[in-house]
């Protein structure tokens, strides 16, 4: 759960921190995570339906990696 909760908390701290781009950054991490997730319910529908598995995507960690070094680069 706790790893869940990094990207709105780092969305808070960016767009509080008034840091340039900070809108088009948070909404980008929030698209990933709502892609994430859809994609994770359909790969889990499609797994019921036909019991074949498609590949997970750990996109948290990419985008872990894509927003450390976003604010390193800052």
């Amino acid at each position: 759960m706790t790893r869940w909760c990094i990207p709105f908390i780092v969305v808070a701290i960016i767009r509080g921190a008034g840091i340039d781009g900070a809108e088009k950054l948070s909404n980008t991490i929030m698209g990933i995570l709502i892609v994430a997730e859809g994609y994770s319910i359909l790969r889990h529908i499609y797994n019921i339906n036909t019991g074949k598995d498609l590949p997970e995507i750990d996109v948290f960690d990419a985008l872990m990696k894509k927003l450390t070094d976003f604010l390193i680069s800052k």
